[in-house]
């Protein structure tokens, strides 16, 4: 449920919202993520599914439309993966989450710096960025590893898996 409130919290603010909402965090990305998730949890399961519901219009999800996929991609997998219920993402999609998560900072994931000398590449689609000791696995596990989900690193091989992986949990 908590990655549905923050998916629902993050989808449907709006630009002033967000920056109040950060404001409010001490600009503080992790601290306003877990204070809005105790919002819209409280709200209870009825409001963050229609929150979620394809009628309801986007806010800053909208305006930052690839850092908004980017969010849906990677929390759609954070509740599929626990459960073995995995489904293969549209690669258009994948690019656009891996580009994001990759060299945009300010995401929260730390994907940037997590890569910093490292070489990843795709196995299943023509997909590499870095320089470095080399990482290999299907996109997604990278996505996910990118944003700092250790259930991902099994997935992974390659002489740089090690250094890419430490410090994570």
């Amino acid at each position: 449920m908590e990655v549905a409130a923050h998916l629902a919290g993050f989808l449907s603010v709006s630009v002033a919202g967000l920056a109040a909402r950060m404001a409010r965090a001490g600009f503080f990305p992790p601290y306003a993520n877990s204070r809005d998730v105790a919002r819209w949890s409280a709200r209870g399961v009825s409001a963050i599914v229609a929150a979620l519901s394809d009628d309801q219009p986007l806010g800053v999800g909208a305006i930052y439309a690839k850092v908004g996929l980017t969010e849906a991609v990677v929390h759609h997998q954070d509740m599929r993966r626990p459960f073995g219920a995995r489904r293969p993402i549209p690669e258009p999609r994948l690019r656009i989450a891996l580009s994001v998560i990759s060299r945009r900072p300010g995401t929260g994931t730390g994907g940037r710096r997590r890569r910093k000398g490292i070489t990843l590449r795709a196995t299943d689609i023509e997909w590499s960025i870095g320089s470095g000791p080399e990482v290999r696995g299907p996109a997604e596990a990278i996505l996910m590893a990118l944003a700092g989900r250790a259930s991902a690193y099994d997935e992974l091989s390659g002489e740089g898996v090690d250094r890419f992986t430490r410090g994570v949990h």
